[in-house]
């Protein structure tokens, strides 16, 4: 036994799910044993805390690296401006961070189950920092920030923490801002989104960091995104369509021809697309190749060739069309949707998405994300399910991949500093 006895507050364990007490009970295999119970996970877990079958220091570190990917699912990117990384120092960052929070002792403090036992412990209840190759300047910083909240269920009331993760990456220049969905809570500046602006208030003043504008950068490149993939599923079509169709289509635009005998035919078809019998063929089988490879990717979660497809797009051409495009239930992909099928040449004309959702596939199959740049400050990222730290990661990089090659095939859309 120990010799203290330690209290596990419900206020801690609240925010986190039933899978995420799974996960953790399993590796003790005791996740059964919990079902048959009948207990709240905080009074099974202290009692075996106390007991000595589990560590706190287990149940700390595992409550810490949930907090940095899982359910922190609504996710605010903001890029650096300038270089800090040289005076990032380990000693340099830990003064600027005492300075607000006098008890954070060293750069690798972790003080999650402890909050609602210690007075001394502010809003700040994790801090970790990763060192370079000569183990003094500060790479990444991890901050984890907490706020007690009121939350409504069912016509009753209980606390809760809400935990807001901030992530300074200096060698990428990033900062993050990951944030729980939280429905029911009561009071408007404890909402999630509220208090992801307050720590990004919070931190920004602390290192006294500066940004770069993402104008319309963000939705160029969303734009861009949809047309890569569109592009990747059309090439797959164009690949796997049959031979001979464009003779095929030529022939039977010829038999129209002549059974429909229109007068002037030519002068029409020049004043007029609808005139165009094999333009509209064409398309129509394309259409139908296009939904059959979709239907596949559908079935097995693999497309080779293709990383995803979109099933949602908010977009306006800034004069005389707006819109949202969206697949059945948001997760079936709009490809082959006669609505998209009608506004492809509007959206990759405007050349801005404002939102755009994404269902990726192959070895990222069910990984779903939103990516919002209404805000010309960041980009939200959204992932719809507890995701792992690879997940996360392949939703940056591959939004990192386009607007590389956005910005360098269009560099006055984005001034960035030398």
């Amino acid at each position: 036994m120990t010799d203290t006895y330690f209290i596990l507050s419900p206020i801690i364990t609240r925010n986190f799910d039933k899978s995420v007490y799974r996960k953790f009970l399993s590796k003790y295999r005791l996740y059964a044993e919990f079902e048959r119970s009948e207990k709240q996970f905080h009074e099974f877990v202290q009692e075996y805390i106390n007991s000595g079958k589990i560590r706190i220091s287990e149940l700390e570190e595992y409550f810490n690296e949930e907090l940095l990917y899982g359910n922190q699912r609504s996710i605010y990117m903001y890029e650096l401006f300038g270089d800090y990384r040289k005076n990032q120092t380990e000693q340099a960052v830990l003064n600027r961070i005492q300075k607000r929070y006098p008890y954070i002792d060293s750069l690798k403090f972790h003080s999650i189950l402890f909050q609602p036992s210690n007075p001394e412990i502010m809003e700040l209840v994790s801090v970790q920092a990763d060192l370079g190759l000569d183990a003094t300047i500060v790479q990444k910083l991890t901050m984890i920030f907490s706020e007690k909240c009121t939350i409504s269920l069912n016509q009753a009331y209980h606390s809760e923490y809400s935990y807001v993760t901030v992530v300074i990456d200096f060698s990428k220049k990033l900062l993050f801002v990951k944030v729980e969905p939280k429905t029911g809570v009561v009071e408007e500046t404890q909402k999630p989104s509220n208090l992801a602006e307050k720590y990004y208030g919070v931190v920004t003043k602390l290192f006294n960091l500066r940004y770069n504008e993402y104008g319309n950068v963000h939705k160029t490149t969303l734009c861009n995104m949809n047309i890569e993939l569109y592009n990747q599923v059309y090439n797959k079509m164009v690949q796997n369509q049959p031979k001979g169709i464009k003779g095929y289509i030529d022939s039977i635009t010829a038999s129209f021809l002549e059974k429909l005998n229109i007068s002037d035919y030519k002068e029409k078809l020049a004043q007029n697309n609808i005139f165009d019998i094999s333009d509209i063929l064409t398309k129509m089988v394309e259409h139908i190749l296009i939904t059959d490879i979709l239907y596949e990717s559908a079935e097995t979660g693999t497309l080779d060739g293709v990383e995803g497809y979109v099933t949602y797009i908010k977009f306006s051409d800034g004069t005389n069309i707006s819109a949202r495009i969206r697949g059945e239930t948001y997760t079936e992909p709009i490809f082959s949707s006669e609505a998209f099928m009608a506004l492809r040449a509007s959206i990759n004309n405007a050349e801005k998405i404002t939102v755009l959702k994404i269902s990726w596939l192959n070895e990222y199959y069910g990984t779903r994300v939103s990516y919002d740049a209404s805000d010309s400050q960041c980009l939200e990222i959204h992932l719809y399910k507890h995701h792992t730290k690879e997940e996360f990661e392949y939703a940056v990089r591959k939004y990192r991949e386009c607007e590389s090659r956005t910005i360098e095939e269009s560099p006055s859309i984005f001034a960035m500093e030398a």
